[in-house]
């Protein structure tokens, strides 16, 4: 027997019914609302486990793209025109050429991707003699957002004002850092577009009665943040990675959606070692011991 939401919309577009039942009585089951799925993101050390992560949650067919630029460095603190800090910067730098080096050469021959492990030892079998890990302190942080709609008309593929939104505060509740947000290299408008697009456009006669879409999105930013104090001199190691995605099937201009997004951030803390900021202590004495001789001369 034709399920009766196939057969009242085959009688709207005056198709066969047995024939619209096939498609269209599957389609019409995933209309309405659902509750948000128990997914979270795995651990991942291969580009393939992402792809596998995807297609298991929302399906083989779906279209992947990816985003994964080279990793980059910024300065975490306002240094001015301190040449004490300069310098050590430019020290801390020195120090950490090699391991972004090759963290970027296993990018290339990776096709950009680069696990959490791998990313972390290559920093500590390069520079064990001027930093080491601060493991214990180590921050993990997981979010996500989930749309699921019901039944709504829709006429263009302009994007959701209110999901664009949500994909953006996960986003950054996920970092939870403002300079590193306002860093990251990878496309966040993208990401927000992908979640946040809904409306499936018509391309034939066929796909007026009947279309669906699936697309995901694999983001991965990885970032250096240098903190040259010198009290304590050190830097922080970061991942960022985003899996966005949006199912959506139409009838003629009724649309059913499914999005979601899911964010890990990983950081650790690499503190430089004593061989490192001894370098500069006989520096930072001078330049003390004349601020104090020229503050007491005031008492005198």
């Amino acid at each position: 027997m034709a399920d009766p939401a196939a057969k009242a919309m085959a009688s709207l577009v005056g198709a066969d019914v047995g024939a619209m039942a096939g498609v269209a009585g599957t389609i019409l089951r995933l209309f309405g609302s659902a509750p948000e799925r128990g997914v979270k993101l795995q651990e991942d050390e291969t580009y393939q486990e992402n792809v596998a992560w995807i297609k298991k949650t929302v399906g083989d067919d779906v279209t992947i793209t990816t985003d994964f630029p080279p990793i980059h460095e910024h300065l975490g603190l306002n240094i001015g025109d301190t040449k004490l800090l300069k310098d050590i910067d430019a020290a801390m730098k020195a120090g950490m050429v090699t391991a972004v080096r090759a963290v970027k050469k296993k990018q290339a021959e990776s096709g950009g991707f680069i696990s959490w492990k791998d990313l972390t030892k290559v920093f500590e079998s390069e520079g064990a003699a001027l930093y080491r890990p601060c493991i214990e302190e180590d921050k993990t942080n997981n979010e996500h957002a989930w749309e699921e709609t019901g039944l709504f008309l829709k006429f263009d593929g302009a994007p959701s004002g209110a999901a664009v939104a949500k994909a953006e505060e996960c986003m950054k509740k996920t970092v939870n850092d403002a300079g590193i947000w306002e860093s990251l290299e990878i496309d966040t408008e993208l990401i927000k577009k992908v979640f946040g697009e809904e409306g499936i456009g018509v391309t034939d006669f066929g796909s007026l009665f009947a279309r669906d879409k699936k697309v995901a999105h694999i983001a991965i930013d990885v970032g250096v943040v240098r903190f040259p104090r010198m009290e304590d001199p050190c830097f922080k190691v970061y991942r960022f990675r985003v899996i966005v995605f949006r199912s959506e099937t139409a009838i003629l201009f009724l649309n059913s959606k499914s999005a979601g997004i899911f964010c890990e951030f990983r950081e650790r803390k690499y503190v430089m070692t004593k061989m490192f900021t001894e370098k500069f202590d006989a520096e930072a004495k001078e330049k003390v011991d004349a601020q104090f001789d020229e503050i007491m001369a005031d008492f005198l």
